[in-house]
């Protein structure tokens, strides 16, 4: 039978394959100059969820003012309720709430390879009531250090001649609002702890636990913005940390709701009949029972705790990479000088 010597165009021949083209060589990302690169974007997104929470507080304020103006019948008027609202405007929770929403959004969306949700609320153990309890005291025990810490640096500041008397008292302010009791109580600790131990520590994690948990800390504490209450932020953010990476975000987010809502605004109302002095007893019997339990879980789990920062460390050289960024350092420089500048001249 004859068959027709047909010739099949090489492009159309279903068995083709074009002969492959040579890359060109490209040399591996050097480990230093990855980690520089991820730090940087991770601190860029972290100053732009800042800024967005600061930025959304700020336009609310203008917007009332603005609401002011339009409806005072009278320049002494509007002067009253723009200074009646500004004395007021730190227990308005509602634009803070507002804030720290849509900050996370967006911080969330540019850091979504980095930190997907899976990572952030991932677990590598699971948690008893033993150990919750262990996690709390140690937690809550660090409230009496905080204690002393105030008394020391405003004894400090005195001889100076200066005081921070009002920005530690700005930090145990009660609310006085119900805005302000969710935000404190419940926003404020969710979005905190699914901006630092949920995105900036898991994207760190790579690099070491222990690495991860103490800069997530530090950033924590100095996101305070306050002299002596940033110092109780980088304390506890390690304990907020250990308790994210090991046991979930979801158990860090309870110990810091049980800290902001039970043992801060709710206590407070509770004892607030009591006379000053039976107040002063109170709050100090619990914090310092929990010191004791504390420092007596310290002890005892100290060579457990020892064994984790064996094992977990970082490679050589990441703390110093870290900080000497640029990005890293222009946001602890900011907010401690928003921490200096409400230091007063006495």
């Amino acid at each position: 039978m004859y068959e027709p010597n047909i010739q099949l165009d090489k492009d159309s021949s279903p068995h083709y394959s074009p002969p492959v083209q040579p890359q060109p060589y490209v040399p591996p990302l050097p480990p230093k100059k990855a980690f520089k690169r991820r730090l940087s974007y991770l601190m860029l997104s972290l100053i732009v969820y800042t800024i967005i929470t600061y930025a959304v507080v700020i336009a609310a304020m203008i917007l009332q003012i603005i609401v002011i103006a339009i409806t005072s019948e009278s320049s002494a008027e509007y002067d009253r309720l723009v200074e009646e609202y500004i004395e007021k405007s730190d227990q308005f929770g509602t634009s803070s709430i507002f804030a720290v929403v849509i900050g996370f959004i967006v911080l969330a969306l540019m850091m979504k390879k980095n930190s997907p949700p899976r990572v952030i609320f991932s677990k590598d153990k699971k948690m008893t009531p033993a150990v919750f309890f262990m996690l709390m005291a140690v937690f809550m025990g660090s409230q009496l250090i905080f204690t002393g810490v105030d008394a020391l640096t405003e004894f400090l500041l005195n001889m100076g001649g200066y005081s921070a008397q009002e920005s530690i008292e700005a930090s145990k302010a009660d609310s006085t609002t119900i805005s302000m009791f969710l935000y404190a109580g419940i926003f404020g600790p969710v979005v905190e702890e699914l901006v630092y131990r949920g995105v900036v520590m898991r994207a760190l994690k790579p690099y070491g636990k222990v690495f991860a948990i103490v800069v997530s800390a530090i950033l924590f504490g100095a996101m305070h913005a306050n002299l002596t209450q940033s110092m109780f932020a980088f304390m506890i953010g390690l304990v907020l940390g250990y308790t994210a990476m090991n046991y979930s975000i979801i158990w860090s987010i309870a110990l810091h709701i049980a800290n902001n809502m039970i043992f801060g605004d709710l206590l407070n109302y509770i004892i607030a009949p009591l006379s000053d002095t039976g107040q002063t007893i109170v709050f100090y019997s619990i914090i310092g029972l929990f010191f004791i339990s504390g420092v007596i879980i310290l002890i005892m789990k100290r060579k457990m705790i020892a064994e984790f920062i064996r094992e977990n460390r970082c490679q050589k050289g990441v703390y110093g990479w870290t900080f000497t960024n640029i990005l890293f350092l222009l946001f602890i420089a900011a907010n401690s000088a928003l921490a200096v500048s409400m230091i007063e001249k006495i």
